[in-house]
């Protein structure tokens, strides 16, 4: 019975622990806003890979979303705005209008000589390149919302 109960209080541990852990990623790893101009413009920054872009005021709400792919080893931001859609794999309340994915030079390389479809180029620095990509079926409350990725993406810069 004890083997038990100290086997439950560890998992609880390890499970808050985590919760923990992924709640002070996300309140660390959100997107900062300028002050407001006429636009209400907002600027994305991201300091690990020394980027940012300016979003419209379209996004409201955003949230971005970090993913790691095995293959080629890249990472992928994903731009999320807020859907009332809980089809398409849109269950969280959130939908992605595009996403950037973040390559080593070599991979990039690497992906440029394969076949099959490919993300569009945005920039590259001395160590990564930088592309994106635009979702094809939105969900039905955002069809007709213009969230002007490619006026956003023409604002891409590097911040270093």
């Amino acid at each position: 019975m004890n083997k038990i109960v100290i086997t439950l209080l560890i998992l609880i541990i390890i499970a808050g622990g985590g919760y923990f852990g992924y709640q002070w990623w996300q309140d660390n790893n959100q997107p900062t806003t300028t002050n407001g101009t006429a636009d209400d413009w907002k600027t994305y920054r991201n300091e690990t890979y020394g980027f940012e872009l300016t979003l419209t005021d379209a996004w409201e709400g955003y949230k971005t979303k970090m993913s790691e792919m095995v293959e080629l080893e890249r990472k992928i931001i994903y731009f999320r705005v807020p859907t009332q859609s809980r089809t398409h794999g849109y269950g969280d309340g959130y939908a992605e209008p595009f996403a950037i994915s973040i390559y080593s030079i070599s991979d990039w390389t690497m992906l440029q000589e394969s076949g099959g479809p490919k993300p569009t180029y945005i920039s590259r620095n001395s160590e990564y390149a930088f592309a994106y990509s635009q979702w094809q079926d939105p969900p039905e409350d955002l069809r007709n919302i213009d969230f002007k990725v490619s006026q956003i993406i023409s604002t891409f810069k590097f911040t270093d």
